[in-house]
């Protein structure tokens, strides 16, 4: 990064910046966002309990993709283009056009080709959270249907006893009825935690897509001659 902004500050572009900044995700939200269908693939695989997919962290689920190593990563870009903040979107491009003229062992595709990886992965990924949220809705609702089945056979069973067995019929209903709250609030939990990955999810996709959209036209050389000649990647 330093050599980057060293590269951009002698250009007389920039005097370089790296603050460090994370492009973390942000928070969640309540109700499960959309993703781009197009990016969406359909899940063939069995899905993976909703508990352990949250776990997951980003390079996780990079890897578990086959994403291959970029010689030039897309967050790597961002980051030059955080530096890069106080000029317009036109500025950005020429001055991320000399870097690359100026770099052999780069060129903009590599950036652009990893964030659409990327863009796939976190897709497949926030569909492979939404079925495993749905799963564990059904094995849920299967769990407390046998709950209350079981529960409703008891009651009905005590209904039949003497009088002095009314205690024990009590016990039963409350019982179900706090294994059955139990399991609701569970499933919330495990609802609510995948809802906020996917929304980090949707942030961090973004990101990746607005860059795609800034990069995907490769811009003008600095020296007016049309756009830069670059390396060809197998």
């Amino acid at each position: 990064m330093k050599g980057v902004m060293g590269f951009l500050a002698r250009a007389g572009f920039v005097t370089p910046v790296d603050d460090g900044t994370d492009r973390s995700l942000a928070g969640g939200a309540d109700e499960v966002p959309a993703v781009d269908p197009v990016s969406s693939p359909v899940l063939a695989e069995p899905v993976a309990p909703v508990e352990e997919q949250i776990t997951l962290s980003l390079a996780e689920v990079y890897a578990a993709a086959g994403i291959p190593a970029s010689p030039y990563p897309a967050e790597k870009l961002l980051r030059v283009l955080d530096g890069l903040g106080a000029m317009d979107q036109g500025t950005q491009k020429v001055a991320i056009a000399a870097m690359d003229a100026a770099d052999d062992g780069w060129t903009i595709e590599d950036p652009i080709r990893d964030a659409e990886h990327k863009v796939e992965a976190l897709a497949a990924h926030a569909n492979r959270l939404r079925a495993g949220v749905e799963q564990a809705h059904a094995e849920t609702m299967e769990q407390i249907g046998v709950l209350k089945q079981n529960g409703e056979t008891m009651v009905a069973d005590i209904r039949k006893q003497i009088v002095d067995l009314e205690g024990l019929m009590s016990r039963e209903i409350a019982r179900s009825v706090q294994e059955q709250a139990d399991l609701t609030s569970d499933l919330t939990a495990k609802r609510e935690g995948a809802n906020r990955l996917i929304e980090q999810l949707l942030v961090t996709s973004t990101s990746f897509k607005l860059l795609i959209s800034q990069f995907r036209q490769a811009p003008a050389r600095p020296d007016g001659q049309g756009a830069p000649q670059t390396n060809a990647v197998s």
